[in-house]
């Protein structure tokens, strides 16, 4: 043990990772700085002009509270947000069904670094106090998750406690009632809390349900973890009771987001005082990092909010803006075929296509000229428009529309108007980085669920209706039942937790709103994968590298080999599935021109397909092979 200056420094044989404790000095109200770096208090009441400027804190690079605030720098503590909270009238109850018994699921096997890793989130979260030894009779399966900063994170599959779960159905805010509020504000101050979701307890009695099973013990929570069902709505009830009597009038909250907003500048300060010690109050704190204090503009569930108004955020079509100009036919039909989905909402839409539609004559030689240029901005500039773009709300029904080629991934928001009319909400979509590009077709199809869950959480985070997901990848209507989950999809299914939604299956030929996106010919460029390249690649089987199972005993490795999978396909030749997929053969659209040089090796193919026919192997039996996998050709019956 070591001592420097109001920190102890704790090391013990068996954890080769120090513990820092750190001695609060009491409060008092002088000046303090919060640095984002530390994300918590560093009180200096005795500074002098003798002070090492090097060790104050640059507030460039570290926010710093405002000094009109200083005396609640409390509520901005790391240290403090890290305590027990205390049990309130708000905690988290796990209802269940009748006659339900929640799951004791399997124990996964770590490696080294993840079992190093595991032993000090339970130290940690041990000292705090957020979690418990159990005897629990429940025991949800962990597993360990990368960040986007290599570090790794301890996730708890929550899917078999939630399925059995009685659902809250408190809604949240509706968004747009909250935006009307705003447009006389002028000043604004953003609050964003820190580990929300922790600082409120489990209801007493109920945290043997939380449990989980590791090497190390048995353990259970006392606070409300992340990937349960009804956090979200235990949340907003607590922070809608606290600022009950200030909703509308000068405060917003949307789940942890909180917006303080006042018509006259004079006001404002007090406003903030008065969040700030209601916070205090209930023990609930805020992420420096993340606070913006006295802005005249915010952009804040889908809208941007300033003094000039609302108006709506431009990243909501963002990816139609950023659709570059096509430099051939085939580029220009593919925007054309997306725009002509919304016409009836673009007004003179015929007029305003003719400098393009006459490009695709046969006469005409394709010179994308000034006019055809303006045309393309035009169009490209109406889907921000209020003609197209409807507000979302969350009464309505909900459809996402999804995508995903070799290269990207893209999705559409839409509820119908008045008239029964799908009109777009946003759109979205990007390119796929590296390591991506690598997924099995499966993955990338769900990451571009995934994917728009998070940029739309705002919106459909309060849906009223169970959200419609489109997809042309028929195995993703069994990802709810499968057992078998990779590491990823086991961190997907957490997020998805959140929602109530239901996938339908779209074959491409339908699907082509979306898919127009994640063909744009700027995301193949200088990328990872060529849309000529691309195999609509379907398996027999969702399995992937590591798998873990959810309820129940992990299933022999053997099961998940590819060849064993053949296997059990050729030894029933004359079975129905075996014979639809060789029939399927005959039309799938990737496969027609490759065929007759499979059939026929000694054919001479030409240098384009070479590339593909590498990857392919015709089996005696004729099933055909892409990279050792069993290709099941796109065909609706399968």
């Amino acid at each position: 043990m070591a001592y420097f200056a109001n920190t102890i420094l704790l090391r013990h044989s068996r954890h080769p990772v120090p513990v820092l404790l750190q001695i609060s000095p009491p409060m008092v109200p002088t000046p303090v700085l919060v640095q984002a770096a530390s994300a918590d208090l560093a009180m200096n009441p005795e500074m002098t002009d003798n002070t090492d400027p090097a060790s104050v804190p640059d507030p460039a690079t570290n926010p710093v509270v405002p000094s009109k605030y200083t005396a609640y720098a409390d509520v901005f503590s790391k240290t403090e947000a890290d305590k027990l909270p205390p049990h309130r009238l708000y905690d988290h109850a796990i209802d269940l069904e009748q006659g339900s018994i929640p799951p004791f699921g399997a124990l996964y096997p770590l490696s080294e670094t993840e079992l190093i890793a595991l032993r000090e989130w339970l130290d940690e979260n041990l000292a705090k106090g957020f979690i418990r030894s159990s005897k629990s009779p429940a025991g949800s399966p962990i597993l360990f998750v990368k960040k986007k900063d290599g570090s790794l994170r301890l996730c708890v599959d929550y899917r078999k406690l939630n399925s059995i779960t009685i659902k809250n159905r408190a809604a949240l805010p509706l968004i747009g009632e909250s935006i009307d509020r705003l447009r006389q504000a002028r000043i604004f101050t953003k609050l964003d809390l820190r580990g929300a979701y922790n600082l409120v307890r489990i209801k007493e009695g109920d945290e043997w349900k939380t449990a989980f099973r590791t090497r190390y013990g048995h353990f259970e929570s006392l606070v409300m973890p992340f990937g349960l069902t009804n956090a979200p709505a235990t949340f907003q009830e607590f922070m809608n009771d606290i600022f009950r009597d200030l909703l509308d009038d000068f405060v917003i909250i949307y789940l942890d987001d909180i917006l303080i907003f006042s018509a006259d500048p004079s006001q404002h300060e007090e406003h903030v005082k008065e969040v700030l010690s209601r916070l205090r109050d209930h023990k609930l704190y805020a992420k420096l990092e993340k606070c913006e204090f006295d802005t005249d503009h915010w952009e804040f569930l889908g809208f941007v909010v300033s003094d000039h108004g609302v108006t709506m955020d431009k990243g909501k079509v963002q990816t139609v803006l950023d659709w570059p100009e096509p430099t051939s036919i085939k580029q220009l039909q593919a925007f054309l075929g997306f725009a002509n989905f919304y016409r009836r909402f673009i007004p003179c839409y015929s007029r305003t296509c003719v400098a393009l539609t006459r490009l695709r004559k046969k006469d005409v030689r394709f010179s994308f000229d000034q006019s055809a240029r303006k045309a393309f901005e035009t169009l490209k500039n109406s889907f921000a428009s209020a003609s197209v773009l409807a507000h979302f709300d969350p009464e309505k029904p909900i459809s996402l529309e999804t995508d995903a080629s070799g290269f990207a991934i893209a999705g559409v928001l839409s509820q119908p108007d008045t008239d029964g009319r799908s009109r777009p909400i946003a759109f979205h979509s990007r390119k796929m980085n590296p390591a991506e590009c690598n997924y099995e077709i499966y993955d990338k199809e769900l990451l571009a669920i995934v994917d728009s869950f998070k940029v739309w959480r705002h919106d459909l985070e309060g849906s009223q209706h169970p959200i419609q997901i489109y997809s042309d990848h028929k195995n993703l209507q069994y990802f709810h039942s499968t057992k078998m989950l990779n590491r990823r999809q086991v961190r997907w299914s957490m997020v998805l937790n959140s929602y109530k939604y239901v996938f339908n299956f779209r074959p491409g030929k339908k699907n082509t709103k979306v898919s127009a996106f994640t063909r744009r010919h700027d995301y193949t460029e200088g990328g990872n994968a060529r849309a000529s390249d691309e195999a609509p690649q379907l398996l027999l089987r969702p399995v992937e590298v590591s798998p873990f199972e959810t309820d129940g005993a992990m299933e022999d490795s053997a099961d998940n080999n590819p060849e064993n999978a053949l296997e059990n396909i050729t030894d029933s030749a004359t079975s129905d599935i075996a014979t639809r997929v060789k029939a399927g053969y005959q039309t799938d659209n990737y496969l027609t021109e490759l065929l007759p040089f499979l059939k026929n090796p000694s054919r001479q193919a030409p240098v384009q397909l070479t590339k593909q026919l590498k990857k392919l192997t015709l089996e005696p039996d004729g099933l055909i092979l892409y990279q050792g996998l069993v290709y099941v050709p796109d065909d609706q019956d399968l």
